[in-house]
């Protein structure tokens, strides 16, 4: 998390009780590999809580997170920039299965395929969160990816690719 600036802080603001605050100067301060994290850390969130106004029938509040998934989705999609590597297409593949995947459950409700969606995307970020911690000199080893991830070049960052999911 980069250090707090005050005199970037809006008027009426308290820095040291607004997380918003704190949120967007993790984002301004945030490697490519971090930023992919907080985005899939997002839409797993966005997701349960859409699963969850599904089963409650408010749908039409759902509908409005489900546009922000898809978005996130989208984004994290366009940020597979070296298409030639092959882990790239795997990546770009994974996506592209999800975004058709949360456009299908959301026409019927499906909870259950929005409940996969949100399994596939939490290992995804299993994967990024050890990216990050090894990135910043976290407890892993420096070069040792996890067993079950393919290196890919993504927003011109080295990136894991999770094949558990």
């Amino acid at each position: 998390m980069g250090v707090l600036i005050y005199d970037q802080v809006p008027d009426g603001v308290d820095p040291l009780s607004d997380p918003d605050v704190f949120l967007l100067q993790e984002v301004e301060s945030a490697s490519p590999a971090k930023l992919r994290f907080l985005l899939i850390r997002k839409a797993v969130g966005l997701c349960q809580v859409c699963a969850d106004m599904w089963q409650e029938k408010r749908y039409d509040e759902a509908a409005a997170w489900m546009i922000r998934v898809r978005d996130i989705l989208g984004e994290l999609l366009d940020g597979v920039t070296d298409r030639s590597n092959p882990a790239a297409t795997g990546v770009v593949d994974l996506y592209i299965y999800l975004l058709k995947t949360v456009l299908v459950a959301e026409q019927s409700h499906d909870v259950a395929a929005l409940k996969a969606v949100t399994e596939i995307l939490e290992i995804e970020l299993e994967t990024w969160n050890s990216f990050v911690l090894q990135e910043s000199g976290g407890s892993l080893s420096k070069g040792i990816g996890a067993p079950h991830a393919v290196e890919a070049t993504i927003d011109g960052c080295l990136s894991m690719l999770n094949l558990y999911a």
